[in-house]
């Protein structure tokens, strides 16, 4: 083709239609659009790559001198990591780096058939390739620039929305944080290997949940946020406010906080405090009828927070709180030292409530399955009272049947004496 330089290289690939490209030219593509961030660890270097243009590896070997590009003063260990990677840019190691570093787009269900074809023949086949900035991939791609800042909006999203892992092992969540991942970027810049390793769930498994992960996935991960409403017991309106100010809108982030406010005093204010310990608590100080903690703690849940981002719809499935209890205890959290207010039992009640009359349940209901899905199996059997529609009983009523009772009881004596 009389290729002997990368310009020239650029020019035959743009001006080719994608669909004609051979799988080799694929593979290069690929390799040549490798970000660099893949190869540098040191983020003040990385962040004078990036102000100089130089966000791939097309950028990186097409330039002759790299310390003139950048255009500012380098360290000697700067100077140093871009020597060593100048001699050792080849094939295999944008080859390992993104087979170790990142996630195909292939297998990951967020992407439909369309977009991972689009996304392929421009060289794009990692989660990785699309951690560039947004122009950079519509110039270099077939996908417009709504298309391109759909996908990063998406991959920008707190990791916990990958619900699946959640309901696979509670706990997998706090490891998760623990070790750094807080966006799905994080996620899909893990291998399967160590992502598995992180969570404890089997690789196979995890694979199963990325390529099950769709705009529906999301959608429903929205469901289970859980807002922090003015009225909550641990925080006022003020502090609410100011929280909410600072983009700290949900528990989840109070639970998991974004690295970019983790200094905000707010954080550090008492009462947020307070909310925290709470959250970091065993789940038995939510004080739920006994059955039902066995059946969360079944689940893998201990503590409340495990409780707050486990998904209400599983647990409305596996235990025997309705969905609405579950997301009510959640929005209302008891406060500390407090009991959640308990269903009354049903013999308990004298007065039958008119089909007119809406009745309030409480979050803890024993008889749960009565809110959205009623569902009624042979170990729940629920036995209604018969009480007198309408009328309450009261003291009068009790004197009258007393004396109605005594009147009688004297009729049959005298009915007896007339017999002797």
């Amino acid at each position: 083709e009389g290729i002997r330089t990368i310009g020239i290289l650029l020019e035959y690939i743009e001006t080719k239609d994608p669909n004609d490209y051979e799988p080799e030219i694929v593979n290069l593509i690929e390799k040549l659009r490798a970000p660099m961030f893949l190869f540098i660890e040191q983020l003040r270097l990385l962040n004078k790559f990036q102000n100089a243009g130089i966000n791939q590896v097309v950028d990186f070997i097409s330039i002759p001198d790299i310390r003139k590009a950048i255009g500012v003063s380098l360290t000697e260990q700067e100077q140093t990591t871009i020597k060593n990677l100048q001699d050792k840019m080849n094939s295999q190691l944008v080859s390992d780096a993104l087979k170790g570093k990142s996630y195909n787009v292939k297998k990951v269900g967020l992407f439909d058939t369309n977009l991972r074809k689009l996304l392929t023949k421009s060289g794009y086949t990692t989660i990785a390739h699309l951690n560039v900035p947004e122009d950079l991939i519509v110039n270099t791609s077939k996908l417009n620039s709504l298309q391109v800042s759909r996908i990063k909006k998406n991959l920008d999203l707190p990791f916990y929305y990958l619900n699946d892992i959640i309901v696979d092992n509670p706990q997998s969540a706090v490891e998760l944080y623990k070790n750094n991942v807080h966006t799905l970027w994080d996620i899909f810049a893990q291998t399967a290997q160590k992502l598995s390793r992180m969570t404890g769930i089997q690789v196979s498994q995890l694979r199963t949940h990325f390529s099950n992960f769709t705009q529906d996935t999301i959608k429903n991960a929205e469901k289970e946020i859980v807002l922090i409403r003015k009225t909550h017991p641990f925080l006022n309106e003020e502090i609410i406010g100011q929280l909410q100010k600072a983009g700290i809108k949900t528990l989840q982030q109070i639970i998991f906080p974004d690295p970019r406010i983790m200094k905000n005093t707010l954080l550090n204010e008492q009462s947020v405090k307070n909310l925290r310990v709470f959250l970091d608590k065993p789940i038995n100080n939510l004080e739920l009828e006994l059955e039902v903690e066995k059946q969360i703690k079944a689940l893998g849940i201990n503590t409340v927070k495990e409780f707050i981002i486990f998904p209400a719809t599983m647990m409305d499935e596996k235990t025997n709180l309705s969905y609405l209890s579950i997301k009510n205890l959640k929005n209302r959290l008891p406060a500390a030292k407090s009991k959640p207010t308990k269903k009354i039992p049903a013999k308990a009640s004298t007065k039958t409530p008119s089909k007119s009359t809406t009745t309030t349940k409480s979050p803890v209901a024993t008889n749960p399955k009565t809110s959205t899905k009623p569902k009624v199996t042979s170990k729940q059997t629920v036995t209604k009272p018969k009480t007198t529609k309408g009328k309450q009983t009261t003291l009068f009523d009790v004197s009258q049947k007393n004396m109605k009772n005594d009147t009688s009881k004297k009729t049959s004596q005298n009915k007896r004496k007339e017999v002797k």
